[in-house]
């Protein structure tokens, strides 16, 4: 359902938490999915994915952020790597991404008229998400954010979606 949902609020919600998870690298491809706050245990385990750790196999993070557009990590005031990159072999992006886990949320700014997203670690690291896919050739949606209770989304025209989750943890 559309609704006038203020995404900036939505996501306020991950300012403070720390990056809990990170899924990426080999099977996905240049689609991200980053973890913020408390890990719970999944009420059934992801076992038929051998590229998990076996964290990732038993536990969900509060809040996810699962981005299917193009993303930018920024390091030191300059873009360090992209969402192109990742389709290199030799997983130094995944350890690029998987620096977050740990480090805390300090801010997250959101531009109101494309809804790229700028999430803003504690010493300096940021990543930035794109909201660059306008057909649904690529995918549905540019990225979703799941809370406990809501899986928000922004569709390929730049609206925002939200639906009821069902819990699986």
């Amino acid at each position: 359902m559309e609704t006038n949902i203020d995404l900036d609020s939505i996501l306020q919600r991950i300012v403070g938490k720390e990056c809990s998870s990170v899924i990426a690298g080999a099977g996905s491809g240049s689609i991200v999915n980053i973890g913020f706050g408390e890990l719970r245990r999944r009420k059934v385990p992801v076992s038929n994915n051998p590229t998990l750790d076996e964290r990732d196999k038993y536990f969900d993070s509060e809040l996810q952020l699962f981005v299917h557009s193009a993303w930018r990590i920024i390091k030191d005031g300059r873009v360090h790597a992209g969402w192109r990159d990742a389709a290199l072999e030799d997983g130094q992006i995944y350890s690029q991404l998987k620096n977050f886990v740990g480090k805390k949320v300090v801010s997250i700014t959101v531009d109101k008229v494309t809804n790229d997203v700028c999430i803003h670690f504690h010493a300096g690291s940021a990543f930035n998400v794109l909201c660059d896919i306008t057909n649904s050739d690529e995918a549905d949606s540019n990225f979703d954010f799941f809370t406990q209770e809501e899986i928000y989304s922004v569709a390929i025209d730049g609206s925002i979606f939200s639906e009821s989750r069902k819990k699986t943890y």
